[in-house]
């Protein structure tokens, strides 16, 4: 009797293991699958990236420059509709590429052009560096910030509490616009959504404390608020705040693990990059529907969007109980 018991426990144990290594990826989970991918481009310059998408435009006629508004327009149309324009044998390179200007040019690129000095200067920047280089402090910043809680210097503490009817309101009135008369516009304007969805559901913001990522989670002074409007920053800023993270390979799982009130921080494995971020607005018959920005989706079923093919992982940020 001992030894059958033995025996369940024992193999028990194997399927609680190899349920926890198929299905519970955590942010050290991914860090580590992304550090493990080796690709044949890690040591060119971002530049070649650009230069490759350049040479593809002018097979098709079509004359962008980088750094402008619809240059940013039509990278976020490649990487969230259709890549069918690029081509096979430089497709991954190319869309590498496209997700670090996202995140490191159109995030910063407000809607007006008023800062165009500003995204010439990052863009020169970006291209110094290549494929590798940027992976890898991306994916130091995820690994630095997972579940920190070390708040510096706080002046004001954030809200430990979110309200999700306001979110939702919130969500609901602004999915198909832009409230631009309380917040700035972006080029890439998901985390700008997202951080205004929290604000609404009574997360504090505040410019006078950093916490241990070492950000500010403010609408003003944009050279110091990165976390309000970049997704990358966002995601490191309230991880380092301690929130709880699920990580999530397929949607079966994104279904499972989200709950209303959460945020989806979608990541490429390839760029360790934190790509987007859409606010899950409900949830119906173990179904998420999510409201977000660049690409307007208000209260759409999850189930039926596009993710995976251009996105890697799915990480489920618990907002609604903090």
């Amino acid at each position: 009797m001992k030894k059958v018991m033995f025996v369940v426990l024992m193999l028990g144990s194997f399927l609680l293991l190899s349920n926890y290594q198929v299905h519970a990826e955590d942010v050290s989970d991914i860090v580590q699958d992304s550090r493990n991918i080796s690709l044949p481009y890690d040591g060119d310059l971002l530049k070649v990236g650009e230069d490759m998408l350049i040479e593809t435009f002018n097979q098709y006629n079509v004359n962008l420059e980088p750094g402008s508004l619809d240059y940013s327009d039509k990278l976020q149309f490649i990487q969230n509709e259709d890549d069918s324009i690029l081509p096979e044998s430089s497709r991954n390179q190319i869309l590498d590429y496209i997700s670090f200007y996202l995140s490191e040019i159109a995030s910063i690129q407000l809607i007006d052009g008023s800062n165009q000095e500003d995204i010439l200067s990052a863009l020169e920047k970006m291209n110094r560096f290549t494929f590798a280089e940027k992976r890898n402090i991306n994916l130091d910043n995820l690994q630095e910030f997972n579940g920190q809680q070390n708040p510096l210097a706080r002046a004001a503490t954030p809200s430990r509490s979110f309200n999700v009817k306001k979110a939702n309101e919130y969500a609901a009135r602004y999915a198909k616009g832009r409230n631009a008369i309380d917040y700035p516009t972006f080029s890439n304007d998901c985390t700008n959504f997202a951080s205004q969805i929290a604000k609404a559901g009574g997360m504090g913001t505040s410019n006078s404390y950093t916490n241990y990522s070492g950000g500010y989670w403010h609408p003003s002074i944009l050279s110091k608020n990165k976390a309000w409007y970049n997704a990358s920053t966002f995601f490191n800023f309230f991880n380092a705040e301690g929130m709880r993270s699920y990580g999530a390979a397929n949607k079966a799982e994104v279904n499972s693990k989200a709950n209303t009130g959460d945020m989806l921080c979608y990541i490429r494995r390839s760029t360790g990059v934190v790509d987007h971020i859409a606010y899950v607005n409900r949830k119906t018959g173990g179904k998420i529907y999510i409201s977000q920005h660049t690409t307007d989706r208000k209260d759409e079923k999850f189930d039926n969007i596009d993710v995976f093919s251009g996105f890697s992982y799915v990480i489920v940020l618990r907002f609604q109980r903090w």
